[in-house]
């Protein structure tokens, strides 16, 4: 992974009591991402929450369905490895994972990156924003059920049952319901 900007704890000297790391949806290019981290960040400070945050990018908007799929597959090795160097940098600090969309995919592997290479590193919470992964796999014996558990203190999804993209569109591509 590489980093850019001011990363809280990391690269400069604060002490957050909490870091999240927002990992924008399928569909989005670098400036799309920044938009969407900064709509997020408008949402969280509106509401009075004063954390630090950042956004994690990934390349979300090469090629098709199936190619973006994957490619969050394989950007949730590199979440994973900044996650536990950040927690190696700040131990004291909380983290948190907020997945939009098909970000759900990246932050779901992460926890299951963790699992798979047997390391201890466990995160705060994971919130799922219209989580673009099937329903049944968070479910306790689906697919990132035993991860989430081992890795994650708590993990919330959100949804909105009108949700044109995720009611049709995902239902087509992966023949199933999406968690979002």
């Amino acid at each position: 992974y590489s980093t850019s900007g001011t990363i809280p704890g990391l690269t400069d000297d604060a002490s957050p009591s909490e870091l999240v790391v927002f990992v924008h949806r399928y569909d989005k290019s670098l400036t799309g991402a920044l938009d969407s981290l900064r709509g997020f960040n408008d949402a969280l400070r509106s509401a009075g929450y004063d954390e630090a945050l950042i956004g994690y990018d990934w390349d979300a908007d090469e090629g098709r369905w199936s190619q973006t799929v994957q490619i969050a597959d394989l950007n949730a090795d590199k979440l994973g490895t900044f996650v536990r160097d950040y927690q190696d940098a700040r131990p004291d600090t909380d983290v948190r994972l907020v997945a939009h969309g098909g970000g759900a995919k990246t932050v779901a592997e992460c926890l299951e990156f963790f699992m798979d290479r047997g390391y201890d590193t466990t995160v705060t919470s994971v919130d799922f924003l219209g989580g673009a992964i099937d329903n049944d796999s968070v479910a306790t014996d689906g697919q990132y059920g035993q991860a989430i558990a081992d890795h994650c203190d708590t993990c919330r999804n959100y949804y909105k049952t009108d949700d044109e993209f995720l009611g049709w569109t995902y239902a087509w591509k992966e023949w199933d319901k999406a968690v979002g």
